[in-house]
């Protein structure tokens, strides 16, 4: 039985269509490295390349919020650094002015040199990284300490408590501030009291200030001790989210990636199955055209 004319033309465009279509889905394969270049492609890969792209971005999220809690953190243990050299100088002025063996005009100027530092410690406690005061707790727009006058005879918080906290994986937070109140206020006030002591020649309020004074230097050891701590976990944390996100991407890649080698043994299948169809059509469509002529 004779195959009709129009029969046989659609049935070799058809074939020359899916041959040439598998052809370039394979050339597609190796120009963008990956198998996967449409759902349909593979519905189970592709749900499976999200949740990997999925999982990967959440890493990456929260590998950045590491480095900036990490940042946050150094900012602040940098200042209570120097908070820290602040209080031995205030110590070693204390033992001085309690000696006995100073005259009126020294004590003047251990008294001067005293409320210097206090100064310069308000100014620590002022401390502010990219336009955030690091210890006013959430109030971060806020100047959290205010010491009025030359000789301001105390100092305000005007900060809260509350911790800030970063999310630095899932269900998990860190917290990345200071407290203020706690940290700063025990200091700022062991300054003025020895400060006040030695101005008025209280002899007496001079020898009990050692004990404040070594509290305050206790309570800012403790907050960098809490700050090394955390940012030794950060580390630790970035390390292991690097590690992950390493592993994740490998696992994406085995299901996402083009296998070249196989691609291109496919590609050249491809190309002969493709050129073999070529000649074939042209075979068959000889014969029908040859009749039509005739």
């Amino acid at each position: 039985m004779r195959i009709p004319d129009r029969v046989l033309s659609d049935t070799v465009r058809n074939d020359l269509n899916n041959n040439l279509a598998n052809l370039t889905g394979v050339e597609q394969t190796l120009s963008t490295g990956h198998r996967i270049n449409a759902p349909s492609d593979d519905p189970a890969g592709t749900a499976a390349v999200l949740r990997y792209s999925n999982d990967i971005d959440l890493n990456d999220q929260y590998t950045r919020t590491a480095g900036a809690a990490k940042s946050r953190l150094d900012a602040a243990d940098t200042a209570l650094s120097s908070l820290s050299d602040i209080m031995q100088r205030v110590r070693e002025l204390t033992v001085q002015a309690g000696s006995g063996a100073l005259a009126g005009t020294d004590l003047t100027a251990i008294g001067t040199e005293l409320n210097q530092l206090l100064g310069q410690a308000v100014q620590i406690g002022n401390t502010n990284v990219g336009g955030q005061y690091l210890f006013a707790g959430t109030m971060t727009t806020t100047s959290p300490f205010t010491a009025a006058g030359a000789v301001p005879p105390s100092v305000t918080f005007n900060g809260d408590s509350n911790p800030i906290n970063l999310p630095t994986g899932q269900a998990t937070t860190t917290r990345v501030n200071v407290d203020g109140n706690a940290t700063f206020m025990p200091v700022l006030n062991a300054i003025i009291n020895i400060r006040d002591a030695v101005n008025s020649g209280n002899t007496a309020g001079i020898q009990t200030a050692l004990t404040p004074i070594d509290t305050a230097i206790d309570g800012v050891l403790q907050a960098r001790g809490t700050i090394g701590a955390t940012t030794n976990g950060l580390d630790a944390l970035t390390d292991r989210l690097g590690n992950e996100t390493t592993s994740l991407k490998g696992q994406r890649s085995l299901v996402q990636d083009t296998d070249i080698a196989d691609a291109v043994v496919k590609l050249n299948t491809a190309q002969n199955v493709y050129q073999a169809a070529l000649g074939a059509a042209v075979k068959a469509i000889q014969p029908s055209l040859i009749d039509f002529l005739h």
